[in-house]
């Protein structure tokens, strides 16, 4: 496995259709920041960190200018989100609560927490939210 820090891979944060991984930079340091403030380990969902745009466009319901992206060409950045898995709403709680103090936009789903950072790389305001999955 190729470390980007103490608690993330190259693997997990890939693409799972290129197997790119690539970061804007600076977001890795904020995700360990989060990581460690949080101080319990982080599950990547798959297709959770870098995202091409075909693998995007697979994704139902999934933003088409996602900061998920490799090359986001409308805001000029590399991935800057992530989707964590979590065990229970206390989890999703203090990672929801940790980002946002950071300046970190969330949005929470059920089963998971999608964090980014969108006001840092792109200079939008920080957005929170509850999300609804389509089935």
């Amino acid at each position: 496995m190729t470390r980007l820090s103490k608690n993330f891979t190259v693997e997990e944060m890939a693409c799972p259709l290129t197997g790119e991984c690539k970061l804007q930079e600076g977001w890795i340091e904020l995700l360990q920041a989060l990581r460690t403030r949080c101080e319990f380990p982080f599950r990547i969902v798959a297709g959770g960190g870098c995202r091409s745009l075909e693998f995007n466009k697979s994704i139902k319901g999934a933003a088409p200018n996602s900061f998920h992206l490799i090359g986001n060409k409308k805001y000029g950045t590399d991935t800057c989100a992530i989707d964590i898995a979590t065990k229970n709403n206390s989890e999703r709680t203090l990672i929801g609560f940790y980002a946002k103090e950071m300046g970190l936009s969330v949005i929470v789903y059920p089963a998971h927490i999608h964090v980014d950072a969108r006001t840092a790389f792109a200079g939008l305001p920080a957005f929170h939210s509850t999300g609804k999955y389509e089935k």
